[in-house]
């Protein structure tokens, strides 16, 4: 009886330490899961046409003599994950209009300098999020042709996530 007995202690320790194996992988794999969730806060669009004396100017539609077209967006990036880091990477533009699909690159705001005139910004390819965390971004690019096809195109916010996966977020105009 004593020998039963212990296999039987024997058999509910083994079970026991495989139940508190399997149960902890399975709450290891829940802390990883998770995405990257982007919202839009909002998007501006300016069309701006050259002066006579070569000067820039606002105006509030597309004509014939635009010269170029801003597209300032703010967007919240947000990591779900309870427990791993996320990253966004090749963060890009994405116009799709007959077939066709144009990039742009995202410039940030936040970075943003003039200098005499000449503006530069740092692009911005890659955002590190850490476990439920909250970025918000304001990005921007700088259209100078092609304008007609560009307001007509479906838009989307193109980037690869942590498995090199290509995702992509419709804009709202």
């Amino acid at each position: 009886m004593t020998i039963l007995n212990f296999n039987l202690s024997a058999l509910i320790s083994v079970m026991g330490t495989m139940l508190g194996v399997i149960l902890g992988a399975l709450l290891g794999r829940l802390t990883q899961m998770g995405k990257v969730k982007i919202y839009q806060n909002s998007i501006n669009i300016k069309f701006y046409e050259k002066s006579d004396t070569g000067n820039l100017n606002e105006k509030n539609q597309l004509t014939k003599i635009t010269h170029s077209i801003i597209i300032t967006i703010e967007l919240d990036f947000y990591n779900t994950s309870p427990g791993l880091n996320k990253i966004v990477r090749r963060l890009r533009f994405l116009t799709k209009s007959k077939g066709r699909n144009n990039y742009f690159d995202l410039l940030s705001q936040d970075s943003r300098k003039g200098n005499h005139g000449v503006i530069k910004a740092d692009e911005l390819t890659t955002i590190n999020l850490a476990p439920n965390e909250l970025l918000n971004h304001s990005l921007y690019f700088t259209i100078h042709k092609d304008f007609e096809n560009f307001i007509e195109s479906e838009w989307f916010i193109e980037y690869r996530d942590n498995k090199d996966k290509i995702r992509r977020i419709k804009i709202e105009r």
